[in-house]
């Protein structure tokens, strides 16, 4: 389906923001309410969805940016009280005409409206890795963070901004 962009350095910060999030403000996604480990003791067993947040344990939601796909195609940080959007380069509708950011959003994530979590350990093993890299030594915003878009998969990695031989972190796919 296509690649979307961020500068690693804002995405860097959104992740030290999510970090500190307390277990009552974590950012919910819609999957969460079909996944019965987030589910509160109380909820029946054999239950396969709750009807709202309030039927999840928040100490289960794992943290993590949160991929939208809404007006443009940005990410959050895992904290609901903290309201940054860090639009992807070639999705973003404080930048470019309503057609083209329209037709990026329907290609590369659908016509629905729709969020994922990125979990956060995924992230900070990507940082690890990028510390024990050629990459470390890039200057700061020369770094990019790009989400590959299949049908079926997401998968994410850094990139240097011009890329040439060895400048790029393996991807992680997520199923």
């Amino acid at each position: 389906m296509g690649t979307l962009t961020f500068q690693w350095d804002e995405v860097r910060s959104l992740m030290r923001r999510t970090e500190t999030t307390p277990p009552k403000n974590r950012r919910l996604v819609w999957g969460d309410l079909c996944t019965p480990a987030y589910f509160k003791p109380d909820v029946p067993k054999g239950t396969d969805m709750v009807e709202s947040g309030d039927q999840l344990d928040p100490e289960k939601i794992p943290l993590g940016l949160v991929f939208v796909g809404d007006d443009g195609i940005y990410l959050m940080s895992g904290d609901s009280s903290d309201r940054t959007v860090l639009y992807a380069s070639e999705c973003n509708p404080k930048s470019m005409p309503f057609e083209e950011w329209w037709e990026a959003k329907e290609r590369l994530f659908g016509g629905d409206d729709g969020a994922e979590r990125i979990e956060l350990a995924s992230l900070l093993d990507l940082e690890a890795r990028l510390a024990a890299s050629p990459l470390k030594d890039v200057p700061p915003g020369q770094l990019m963070f790009r989400i590959r878009l299949s049908d079926r998969q997401m998968s994410f990695g850094i990139e240097a901004r011009h890329p040439m031989r060895g400048s790029r972190i393996a991807p992680r796919k997520r199923a």
